[in-house]
């Protein structure tokens, strides 16, 4: 599925809260409620509250009547909307890959690493 294509014109995203989904629902503004799973969707999910943009839940409280009552207030709570949009200027304002790019591409220069191969240690290959 074209995640991003289906958030610009969503109002709601229910994510695991993997990084890239969020990232993806902050490019779109699109307040999330997040059911982490695992690994760091937790952080992430607490993340998300703390800047405002979504909800979280932990799966075991998932029902049908929780998710629903969640979804209203995402929806209703023009807060939620805002802080999306807040996110979303600052992701566009960052640069995005292009300025990652030239940032690392300034590091290496700077530190005269440029045009030099890496080092690799064989010796730790299994």
């Amino acid at each position: 599925m074209p995640q991003p294509e289906v958030l610009a014109r969503a109002a709601l995203f229910v994510t695991h809260g993997g990084m890239n989904s969020v990232n993806e629902a902050m490019y779109a503004a699109v307040p999330m409620l997040v059911v982490p799973q695992g690994a760091d969707q937790p952080m992430v999910a607490r993340r998300v509250v703390e800047l405002g943009a979504g909800l979280t839940i932990r799966t075991q409280d998932v029902s049908t009547a929780s998710v629903r009552f969640l979804a209203e207030r995402l929806l209703h709570g023009p807060r939620f909307r805002a802080a999306a949009a807040t996110l979303q200027a600052a992701q566009h304002e960052a640069g995005g890959y292009r300025r990652a790019a030239g940032e690392l591409e300034w590091y290496l220069q700077a530190t005269g690493s440029a045009g030099r191969p890496a080092l690799v240690d064989t010796s730790q290959r299994g």
